[in-house]
């Protein structure tokens, strides 16, 4: 064979060498390709799987239930009202829920809680900022102690019993009794109490007996944490509850600060927020503070 004949035939051969390497290499880059992801397929199986008591501790993860929750916008609460009183339907939002003795706690309402040192619980989700207000307040030498927090229907329910117990041992029928102990205790299902976002906060008598200095920096500060003052004073008329400057409710920091800085009761808030444009007349209280 002829050295030209010879130097073409190696270059046939080492074209065909070089496109059955390509060919080689060709397939191997798919079936890993395939493998990747065969493998992320896996880890969404795997995450959508997670169990509920993992997801309860706070932890994120990318599973469809996640996605189709950051898509979901909350609808915008209706509003109606019993006579002055605003009535505002529960639109999923927690921490924004109005209960009181015109709204009631949605039926089938459920929470997770967690237990304070001292025996008492509270939703779940609030516990972060609770404790951190709380370990605030004691660095300024303030010494808050949870007196009160979530309650059962039961427990609600037996506050109630001995309210009206105690009234007929001190003289009053039946009748007169139950209203005397409506004034102080709400109906079960219409306490603050039972959603384990309302807690009565009074000084830690192992350290203090200064509830004063307890109200007064909660009043000045409570509201940067997500708490507010729920039963002000002059707003008896509207939350139908006396002022308590122990009671306070969880409503989230946005809400917090706006409600302290306009200085309203959250019905007014919700009012204002959901339904600016009605009208109400002014209160009895209202209308001697403007003629004095």
């Amino acid at each position: 064979m002829s050295k030209k004949k010879r130097s073409k035939a190696r270059l046939i051969i080492a074209f065909v060498v070089m496109l059955v390497s390509c060919l080689a290499v060709y397939a191997g880059v798919k079936g890993v390709g395939a493998d990747l992801f065969a493998a992320k397929n896996d880890n969404v199986t795997a995450d959508v799987s997670v169990s509920e008591d993992t997801v309860s501790e706070g932890e994120m993860f990318v599973t469809e239930d996640t996605v189709s929750d950051s898509e979901s916008v909350p609808e915008r609460p209706t509003v109606t009202y019993d006579g002055e009183h605003i009535v505002v339907s529960y639109n999923g939002e927690w921490e924004h829920m109005l209960v009181n003795r015109w709204n009631s706690i949605p039926e089938g309402y459920e929470i997770d809680t967690v237990t304070l040192d001292n025996g008492k619980q509270v939703d779940s989700r609030i516990y972060e900022d609770l404790r951190n207000m709380f370990d605030d307040a004691r660095a300024k030498d303030v010494y808050p102690y949870v007196t009160e927090a979530f309650r059962s229907t039961e427990d609600q329910q037996g506050m109630m019993k001995l309210y009206i117990e105690r009234y007929i041992e001190e003289g009053y029928d039946e009748e007169t009794a139950q209203e005397m102990a409506e004034a102080y205790v709400a109906l079960p299902g219409t306490s603050e109490h039972q959603l384990g976002l309302a807690l009565d906060i009074n000084a830690d008598t192992n350290i203090s007996v200064d509830n004063e200095a307890v109200y007064g920096w909660l009043a000045e500060n409570a509201y940067r944490y997500g708490f507010i003052l729920r039963y002000p004073e002059g707003k008896e008329d509207i939350t139908g509850i006396s002022y308590e400057p122990w009671h306070y409710r969880y409503v989230g920091k946005e809400f917090a600060e706006e409600i302290h800085r306009d200085g309203l009761c959250l019905e007014e808030y919700l009012q204002k927020k959901y339904d600016p444009d009605h009208k109400t007349e002014p209160s009895d209280s209202e209308e001697q503070e403007n003629d004095s």
